[in-house]
């Protein structure tokens, strides 16, 4: 009895112990707003504000109590509590990283879309587009399969 005794208490006090990192310390934990993300854009423009969820080919970011689409191919670097990523390599391990510390790791569905839209007073998500330089011939829009009719 004695013997199970002395081999337990350190394992018990090895158990107490706290390794890495806390929910105290960790921002994304300590409320329901998503994590604050810093997105450097193609064009040396930036986007600062809550991640609120990760799409297919676009994070949903609010900025400035405004509603703002990032396509992945714009976004050169960009970085989260504990997480430094590009668009083009936000995939896998990263992207999942990235889905679950925005406020909505679900998705935003149309429905939320629209209460979300209405909270804010927008009319629709302001979409961050591919930056023209003078003169340039304007951007092609890629269909998607839905619009042509």
């Amino acid at each position: 009895m004695r013997v199970a005794l002395q081999t337990s208490m350190p394992l018990l006090f090895l158990a107490a112990c706290s390794v890495g990192t806390t929910s105290r310390s960790y921002p994304p934990a300590t409320g329901p707003a998503g994590a604050t993300v810093t997105l450097e854009l193609t064009g040396k423009r930036h986007v600062v504000g809550e991640l609120l969820a990760v799409e297919d080919t676009t994070l949903l970011v609010l900025q400035e109590r405004e509603l703002v689409r990032v396509p992945l191919p714009l976004i050169t670097s960009g970085k989260a509590p504990k997480l430094s990523f590009s668009g083009q390599s936000l995939t896998g391990e990263p992207r999942e990283r990235l889905r679950l510390i925005s406020r909505y790791p679900q998705g935003v569905g149309a429905e939320l879309e629209a209460r979300l839209l209405e909270a804010y007073g927008q009319s629709g998500v302001r979409e961050v587009g591919w930056k023209r330089r003078v003169g340039a011939e304007a951007p092609v829009r890629l269909a998607r399969a839905g619009d042509w009719r």
